[in-house]
């Protein structure tokens, strides 16, 4: 199999098989899944194509007929919060394809959890961090249609992410020390950019808490987040 770059993509392979082979796309950088990666899944997976694209964006430029053969898309737990963001024509885009996060920390991808299942149909989760031979029979699983989320997921996912919303009403109150810093400046219309640069953290990790606490709070979005912190402070 060869690989080449096409917008971020490795997927000279793409079109050089048989006709009727399909594509595994994987959605990230070079450093989470590399040249390496898909040379050894292109040629353990029977009639596979292997493709990379360094965003959610670049896929869904991509060719049609790319898109149109894709079998799964891996997506990179960096871009979860991306893919929550997606509008419904831009979802539309990944066709019949599976979706599936792959994540190297359990604690990056918890929090979102519950609504990368129940709001994006994700219906995977690949760890990189198992041995070769399991990783490979988890990928051959989830690219033949079936469903598959690791114990530590489960056993990690915050209790607030199933709790019916009228038992999150006092979630203020469970929030981490860095949750509270987050939503006070959230409060504050303080963008994340900002907001990772005061608190030292990256622009993913503010996006992650930020979740986090729409989550605990049970509310919707920053909007209602940033009125649940001012109803507190009149308390």
């Amino acid at each position: 199999m060869s690989d080449k770059d096409n917008g971020g993509a490795m997927s000279g392979s793409v079109g050089t098989k048989d006709p009727a082979a399909t594509t595994i796309a994987f959605i990230g950088t070079r450093h989470t899944f590399s040249p390496c990666m898909a040379r050894t899944v292109g040629s353990e997976i029977d009639d596979a194509s292997v493709a990379r694209f360094d965003s959610l964006a670049g896929f869904i430029a991509a060719p049609e007929d790319v898109r149109a053969a894709t079998r799964i898309v891996f997506i990179d737990s960096k871009c979860a919060i991306d893919l929550l963001e997606l509008s419904v024509d831009d979802l539309r885009e990944f066709g019949t394809a599976i979706r599936a996060i792959a994540y190297e920390d359990v604690s990056e991808i918890a929090p979102v959890f519950a609504r990368l299942r129940e709001e994006r149909g994700i219906k995977g989760f690949l760890p990189m961090h198992v041995r070769l031979d399991v990783w490979l029979s988890i990928i051959r699983l989830l690219a033949s249609g079936g469903g598959y989320v690791p114990d530590e997921l489960m056993d990690h996912s915050p209790q607030a992410a199933t709790e019916p919303a009228g038992q999150q009403a006092g979630g203020v109150d469970r929030l981490t020390p860095r949750e509270n810093e987050v939503l006070r400046l959230v409060a504050q219309g303080i963008q994340n950019k900002t907001i990772a640069t005061t608190l030292a953290l990256s622009e993913h990790t503010v996006k992650l808490h930020i979740h986090h606490i729409i989550s605990k709070l049970g509310v919707r979005n920053r909007t209602e987040a940033t009125a649940h912190f001012f109803e507190r402070m009149r308390v």
